[in-house]
């Protein structure tokens, strides 16, 4: 009997459909700053995780928090992160004795961290995750939606 193959490629656009099942965005403001969320991959999920796997109590429900938003925030004030997996920030750098720039590439959910989210209230994060919360309903919604 002759084993049969299928090359990925020929289903591509359909295993691309498949890949963004469930995927849901909200735009929102909070106190004049117009952002988008997303809902998560599991790997994401599963990142936040392993983030915050050695912290206690408050720690934890913080590290929880911050982790989910800095991956689920996809756009700031119309300025689009989703294509970029990588932003570029200066650093200042002491080299003997000097001070410099130096340029360095940080993850997107990184950078979202500490130059956005790490400004933030806590009233402001506790608004932004209720925000992110009602994203997840809507891509579970979206995700049994015809079944």
């Amino acid at each position: 009997m002759a084993t049969r193959r299928l090359k990925a490629n020929k289903i591509q656009e359909a295993i691309q459909k498949a890949q963004r099942v469930g995927e849901a965005e909200e735009r929102v403001t909070i106190d004049g700053c117009s952002i988008v969320l997303r809902s998560l991959q599991p790997a994401e999920f599963q990142s936040v995780l392993k983030e915050i796997e050695d912290l206690e109590e408050v720690d934890y429900m913080n590290g929880y928090r911050f982790g989910h938003l800095c991956r689920s925030i996809i756009e700031i004030n119309g300025e689009s992160l989703r294509e970029f997996d990588f932003i570029e920030v200066e650093v200042e750098e002491e080299v003997e004795g000097e001070k410099k720039l130096k340029t360095v590439a940080l993850e997107r959910h990184k950078f979202v961290l500490d130059y956005v989210l790490s400004s933030w209230s806590r009233e402001a994060i506790d608004a932004a995750f209720r925000k992110f919360n009602d994203v997840i309903d809507k891509a579970e919604a979206l995700a049994v939606e015809g079944v």
